[in-house]
Formats: structure tokens, C-alpha cells, sequence
């Protein structure tokens, strides 16, 4: 129903994602998470049965609140793209601006990136499971993308442009804390957010042989 208050169980996800996401799975307790989400601990064994469930759960949550899905649609309808140079450019500008969309600049709460780094650096059985079940399945399809917008390449070199892209995001995602510390860097505004497209776009055109769109041939980087 529209306007109803939140349900429990999605009151709990993101209670324990946040906590999770600043001190880890081990460093939060079920009654942490129950006290700050206003909740008693069995509405945590019944929802979830377990902090081990409940973790697995909130990164399942997190990951498909952030999923990319153009990928695989436009290997539904490669026809349409594929024979076409100037059609592909624009398919991976594309691809690139749905993931910009994704995580710039305030798409989702803060505490998304800080689960993934977090995640990254203390890896549990939940990342390998879900990455089978949702990364590693996405990043396949961007490469397929890529393999049909330049066929003389290899699937090591597409899987190296993929890995590109994601990389480039994020540096930028998980460093943005930092960033306020350098001297001259770029606030996250809708400004840099442009600037940051534009460039990973030229430079995955380039990569990929593709032309570039009359909209990127200007110098967005002039002074």
C-alpha cells in the first residue's frame, strides 16, 4: 500500500546493511541491530534466522538495488546494434551511463560503497555466492557487448574493458570520502559526474575502435 510505514523485515535490512557496512559481520551483534532498528531480536530469527542470514540477505538487497540489466537486454535485440559502428558507440555510452546513474552521486544510501569495500577486503561465503548468482553473470554480458561491438578482439581483451569500466566507477565511488582531502579535486557534482562520463566514454570508444558521437567531440576538459 503507498504511503504505508516500512515493513519490518525491510527495516531490518537496512538497519543491519548500515552497521554491517561500518564495522563488518563480525563486529555487529543481533542485539545492536534490534535495538537500532527499534525491534525485538525474534523479529530477526524469524525474518532472517540467523546474523549469518541476515548478512547474506542485506548484500543480496544492496546488489540488486544497484543491478544493471541493459546489458543483457541489448543481447536480445543485437540486430538492431551490432552491424552499425556508430549504433555501437552509442550502445556503449550507453552501458556507461546507466552505471553512472547507479552510483553517482546520491542514487543510493552512502553506505553501499562502504559494504562493498568492506566486503572486498573481508570476503565471506555470502560474496562468492551472490557474485556466482548476480555480479558474474553482468559482467558476461558487458563483455559479450563489447566482443560484438569489436569481433577481432579476444575475450581476454573484452573482459580487460569491462574490468575498465568498472574500475574507472569504482575509484571514484570509493574514494569519494576521500577526495574531499586533495587540494583542486573535483566536488562529486552533476559537473564532474558529466566530466567523468564523457571521459570513460572516449576512452572506451577509443578502445574499442568505435566513433565518436557528435556530442563528444568537443573538449570537455578546457579550462
Amino acid at each position: 500500500m503507498d504511503g504505508a510505514a516500512p515493513a519490518t523485515k525491510d527495516i531490518l535490512l537496512e538497519t543491519a546493511g548500515e552497521l554491517f557496512a561500518d564495522a563488518g559481520l563480525d563486529g555487529v551483534s543481533i542485539r545492536a541491530i534490534a535495538k537500532k532498528a527499534k525491534a525485538n531480536i525474534a523479529a530477526i530469527h524469524y525474518h532472517f534466522g540467523s546474523k549469518d542470514n541476515l548478512y547474506m540477505e542485506v548484500v543480496r538487497h544492496v546488489m540488486n538495488q544497484i543491478r544493471c540489466t541493459l546489458a543483457g537486454e541489448l543481447l536480445t535485440r543485437t540486430e538492431e546494434w551490432r552491424s552499425d559502428p556508430m549504433r555501437c558507440a552509442d550502445v556503449v555510452c550507453q552501458l556507461i551511463e546507466e552505471r553512472m546513474r547507479q552510483f553517482f552521486p546520491d542514487a543510493h544510501p552512502r553506505w553501499y560503497g562502504r559494504l562493498f569495500m568492506r566486503m572486498l577486503l573481508n570476503p565471506t561465503p555470502a560474496l562468492g555466492k551472490l557474485a556466482e548468482e548476480i555480479i558474474v553473470p553482468d559482467l558476461d554480458q558487458v563483455t559479450k557487448v563489447f566482443r560484438l561491438c569489436k569481433p577481432s578482439m579476444t575475450e581476454t581483451e573484452a573482459r580487460c574493458w569491462t574490468d575498465t569500466l568498472l574500475g574507472q566507477l569504482g575509484h571514484y565511488v570509493f574514494s569519494e570520502q576521500f577526495a574531499q582531502y586533495v587540494p583542486k579535486k573535483n566536488i562529486y557534482d552533476s559537473e564532474f559526474v558529466e566530466t567523468v562520463y564523457r571521459h570513460l566514454s572516449r576512452l572506451l570508444l577509443k578502445g574499442l575502435d568505435l566513433p565518436l558521437p557528435e556530442s563528444l567531440k568537443d573538449d570537455c576538459f578546457e579550462e
